[in-house]
């Protein structure tokens, strides 16, 4: 009996390790929809919100505790019922306001290693006892499977894959470039969240930005313009399943909504894919919450 047993693991490990995944998820008896929802998004402060039925968890928050509180309040979450919060990487507009939100509510804390000793000593002891980081592979938070990958930025940075039920929602900003292998990498997503900061012309024209901050944004670790985000979504479109797009980390002086949105659905338009038949794109904001944008719809 006992070798039977071994015999079978040894020789089944690929079903061993689907069954231990359809274990898992059935130890969630509800059918569950992932979905994102943009809580703040700019370089004033952002987090994001991605939820199951079941588990709900934020990246970044750097945004006062007071505001992420009244904007969970608008989409009937609890604050108390995150499950975690990603960190992506140590700028105040990304962890500015994670400290007062994990210890008020206890809240687990996750970063990369290669982020992870900055971030601990800018949140401070108290956030410490509730940090963890990881190397690289991939974890679970309630019945969400987080995979993280390294993005190209002035500091060590992480975009995110949430997976769940079959269903994948990615998500990338503060990238200063998007390379095949990322792209292949979140190809199979059902959504994407990914980086419109600037338009460059208006960088460029910018009398508020000294030359030294405009070289960084422009530089392969800074941040992606809209030519940039729309090439990317045009080669996800054409050659992945993801068809809904959100454009994320705007710039509040170096962009706009509709100026994002023309770019991306230009890139779009020279190979007639349209916005609403062929994609669906839509722009978080600042001070908004975003529409929240389903996998599996």
């Amino acid at each position: 009996m006992v070798q039977v047993y071994y015999f079978s693991i040894k020789t089944h490990i690929k079903s061993s390790a689907v069954s231990f995944l359809l274990f898992r998820f059935s130890l969630y008896n509800t059918y569950t929809v992932l979905s994102i929802t943009p809580i703040a998004s700019g370089s004033k402060g952002n987090c994001t919100l991605v939820r199951t039925e079941n588990t709900s968890v934020l990246v970044d928050i750097g945004i006062p505790l007071f505001y992420v509180e009244e904007c969970l309040q608008k989409i009937n979450v609890a604050p108390k019922e995150i499950g975690a919060v990603l960190v992506t990487h140590e700028h105040g507009d990304h962890i500015g306001g994670v400290r007062a939100f994990a210890v008020k509510y206890g809240t687990p804390v996750y970063a990369s290693a290669s982020a992870a000793s900055r971030i601990k000593i800018k949140l401070g002891q108290t956030v410490s006892r509730r940090f963890s980081q990881f190397q690289g592979n991939d974890f679970f938070v309630g019945d969400i499977t987080v995979s993280p990958f390294p993005l190209c930025h002035d500091v060590p940075c992480t975009g995110y894959s949430f997976l769940c039920g079959g269903e994948k929602i990615s998500m990338l900003t503060d990238a200063g470039a998007v390379d095949d292998i990322l792209l292949k990498r979140i190809a199979d997503s059902d959504a994407v969240l990914i980086e419109a900061n600037h338009d460059v012309d208006m960088l460029k024209a910018s009398k508020k930005y000294p030359a030294v901050l405009k070289r960084r944004i422009l530089s392969s670790q800074g941040h992606l313009s809209n030519a940039v985000c729309g090439a990317a979504i045009l080669k996800l479109a054409l050659g992945g399943v993801a068809r809904r797009f959100i454009l994320a980390h705007l710039s509040m002086e170096n962009n706009y909504p509709e100026l994002a949105l023309s770019a991306v659905i230009s890139a779009l338009s020279t190979h007639n894919l349209k916005d609403g038949r062929d994609v669906y794109l839509t722009v978080a904001e600042q001070y908004k919450v975003g529409n929240t944008v389903r996998a599996g719809v």
